[in-house]
């Protein structure tokens, strides 16, 4: 396959070699574009900008970009490090969508990379939660045991019979 029409800068292209051949990595990301009709294409180019994109404001990329400076600027950690487990997630997720590009979501398939950063995403809400709000310390006051998980569990109980109580 070659895409005739193509016309790259004069500089190294990812896609297509120097005769306009598309590189075997691309060969089948190529394939599936080359199946899609004007609308469908649209459409996932709308999505990937949703994903992608660094300016526009609700992109997945620029708000996730805003949370990880939000998680340093409450912590005091410079960014580029991580001192809790929502800012090691946070980073490893914005470092993933800045290093990723259409061509890794094509090839796995927009459905299934989105389903996987949403529940990327959920780990990252969790650990924000169990570090700024559920107060560890507290659970551990209130319910001293050997398991954190039983811990947790007892600390939703109560806080699921004060909200009834109520």
């Amino acid at each position: 396959m070659k895409l005739t029409d193509y016309r790259g800068a004069n500089l190294f292209d990812e896609l297509v070699d120097a005769q306009g051949a598309i590189r075997p990595y691309y060969r089948g990301v190529a394939d599936k574009l080359a199946g899609l009709g004007p609308e469908e294409l649209g459409h996932k180019l709308r999505s990937l900008e949703l994903l992608f994109s660094n300016e526009f404001p609700r992109s997945v990329r620029h708000c996730l970009r805003r949370a990880d400076e939000v998680l340093h600027d409450i912590s005091g950690t410079p960014t580029g490090r991580y001192s809790n487990p929502c800012e090691k997630i946070t980073g490893a997720l914005l470092a993933r969508l800045s290093f990723a590009g259409p061509g890794e979501v094509m090839a796995r398939g927009l459905h299934a990379y989105i389903d996987e950063l949403q529940t990327q995403l959920n780990g990252a809400g969790q650990a924000v939660f169990e570090t700024y709000v559920l107060l560890p310390g507290e659970v551990n006051r209130h319910f001293p045991r050997n398991g954190r998980t039983d811990a947790l569990s007892d600390w939703h109980r109560e806080q699921q019979q004060q909200q009834q109580q109520q």
